[in-house]
């Protein structure tokens, strides 16, 4: 075995470990002699510049000055520099200058964000496979993030052939683990899929170093993460209903499922972004946009608010006690552009200074609007970032919250996103909300990350979890149960995973009954969005860590979760007094302008 993969998770110096290793391998090896000549670094290419500085930064120019290609720069014109031994190329320039790059001769192959290759099928895992360069080492703080295929062939890029051809590797390893994750299994078969997993655990950690970010915990400032179940407003659950019988209809015919999924989460963060449903994703139906958005001009008449998404209203209140109350910086995540506008309506109606940072931002500009939000004199309160452009490699420590508005069905993404905050140099604690509508798709695909993640920590961490269901492709029952709407549930998912604190989130470390739930009621209702979650806040970690190995729902129970319909009452109450108090100041401040002029007159 000449390959390895580095799985740390994200924030533990990856990049630095890598220069490390270059530059000792360049210099030595075991017998005196450098153990390799010429090295390839494959990044994404919003990466590409940062590795670049990185060498610049640990080596300097004086030891070693990588060749980074670019507009300037081709990789055909590195045959001819002798200066550099390190090649620094995006995956997308590589595909494009594959021909040059085989007529190269490199030692050792680093490929950074590596589950990019986690596809035998695209072009790019073809490609880099034909690369003749035997030492590789992959690049990922997520090398599970779907299923155990996937994991297969990373493993079989960096070592080929290790865990056999892929039928030998479902028939030993895939099948027999998944099985035994299905709740009604017996005995034989459920100690049998733990024996397999404990085996390739123990197989690959052979070659996969992984360290979680418990290792660096004592030097980062606390982190707090806190999942909000927000109840659907009554518009939303009426829209959310039409779109549910357009798929249980003649439309199911007509429709992809992954359209009407996706029309079903843009209710979800606010029902008027059924208008746009064809922005964002290809072959989205003419007739489902014409039937939702003719619902929402009749319920609504055409007429926006925040008051229309229970989620929307949440972060609006965050924002107005943020800015009210602390210095603190908010980072508002989102899968969907058209969220992000939505945003953008907000923080100008609100006159609150933002940034935005998503696809479309040119990369030469991305820098620049980091370091004009990390920097603390900036008046920028908030910085809008899509979650697929800005989930790797950027640094906001210049905030110290971040609300997840919406989910992906894959956890590496979200987790990779939620990262950017929780970084070293973060000076102040750490909060991350994750916000779902209750009874919605958004907990059925909260729920399949839990199954996911459990499954990563089954494989890579070697951390057997009980009762869960496996993550294979959707059956025909679980997708018609991911277009099934429960209006009156607190949470769904909470609900299927037998979850134990009874709807608070910390018990039974902490136990709440319904009478001090009634008091406090009353008192919070003079209380801010802040506050409301800062009383409901359990300390107790040593207890949340023993719950966390104990309970299958133990991704649920990492982070503090609240039931929605009180706080999403708690909320608008504050919210509407915030509301009456700011037409009060205003009324005010018309009467001492009045009162200004009647004494000018005066006078």
């Amino acid at each position: 075995m000449e390959g390895a993969i580095l799985a740390d998770e994200m924030g533990l110096g990856k990049t630095l470990q890598c220069i490390a290793l270059v530059w000792t391998l360049l210099r030595q090896g075991p017998y005196g002699l450098p153990s390799i000549r010429k090295v390839l670094i494959v990044t994404p290419s919003s990466l590409t510049s940062n590795w670049n500085d990185e060498f610049k930064k640990w080596l300097g120019l004086t030891r070693m000055c990588p060749y980074h290609v670019d507009k300037k720069n081709k990789a055909e014109d590195y045959v001819y520099s002798r200066v550099s031994p390190v090649m620094i190329i995006s995956y997308d320039m590589l595909l494009r200058s594959y021909d040059a790059i085989m007529s190269i001769e490199f030692d050792l192959l680093i490929c950074d964000e590596g589950h990019r290759l986690k596809n035998a099928k695209n072009k790019l895992y073809e490609m880099m496979t034909s690369l003749n360069i035997r030492k590789r080492i992959l690049l990922s703080g997520t090398p599970l993030q779907n299923d155990l295929q996937e994991f297969f062939f990373l493993n079989d890029f960096v070592n080929p052939g290790v865990l056999g051809t892929l039928k030998e590797f479902k028939k030993n390893f895939e099948e027999p683990i998944l099985e035994s994750r299905n709740p009604g299994c017996s005995k034989g078969v459920k100690s049998l899929g733990e024996l397999r997993s404990t085996q390739l655990s123990k197989h690959t950690s052979e070659f996969i170093l992984r360290r979680t970010s418990d290792v660096q915990a004592s030097h980062l400032s606390t982190k707090r993460e806190t999942i909000i179940v927000c109840r659907a407003t009554p518009i939303q659950e009426a829209l959310y209903l039409h779109a549910v019988d357009y798929w249980n209809g003649s439309a199911a015919a007509r429709v992809s499922h992954l359209s009407v999924t996706h029309a079903l989460r843009k209710i979800c963060n606010h029902p008027g972004l059924v208008q746009r449903l064809d922005d964002e994703e290809e072959g989205e139906q003419d007739d489902l946009k014409g039937f939702l958005s003719h619902h929402w001009s009749t319920l609504s008449d055409n007429v926006f608010n925040t008051a229309q998404s229970g989620k929307l209203l949440l972060v609006e209140s965050l924002l107005r006690d943020l800015e009210h109350n602390t210095k603190e910086k908010i980072v508002i995540v989102s899968y969907f552009t058209s969220t992000l506008d939505l945003f953008e309506v907000v923080c100008k109606d609100m006159n609150y200074a933002y940034l935005r940072l998503d696809g479309s931002t040119n990369v030469n500009n991305r820098k620049s609007i980091v370091d004009q939000f990390n920097d603390a004199k900036s008046p920028h309160f908030v910085l809008l970032l899509s979650a697929r452009a800005g989930g790797v490699g950027l640094n906001l420590i210049g905030a110290s919250r971040l609300v997840l508005y919406d989910s992906d069905w894959n956890p590496a993404t979200d987790l990779q996103a939620m990262a950017r905050i929780w970084r070293p140099g973060q000076m102040k604690p750490v909060h991350i909300y994750r916000l779902l509508t209750a009874g919605t798709v958004e907990e059925k695909i909260f729920q399949r990350q839990i199954s996911k993640a459990d499954l990563t920590q089954c494989v890579i961490d070697n951390d057997i979890m009980q009762g869960n269901e496996p993550t294979s492709k959707m059956s025909l029952e679980e997708l018609k149960d991911l277009f099934t709407f429960e209006p009156h549930t607190e949470s769904y998912v909470h609900t299927s995973l037998q979850c134990v604190c009874s709807g608070e989130g910390e018990v039974p470390a902490l136990q709440i009954d319904n009478e001090d739930e009634e008091e406090d009621s009353d008192e919070d209702s003079e209380e801010s969005f802040l506050e409301i979650l800062k009383k409901k806040d359990n300390k107790d970690k040593d207890r949340e860590r023993e719950r966390r190995k104990k309970n299958r729902g133990h991704m649920l129970m990492s982070w503090a979760h609240y039931q929605g319909a009180q706080l999403n009452e708690e909320v608008l109450e504050v919210s509407n007094k915030e509301r009456e108090r700011e037409r009060e100041r205003e009324r005010e401040s018309e009467k001492e302008i009045e009162r200004e002029g009647e004494r000018e007159r005066e006078k």
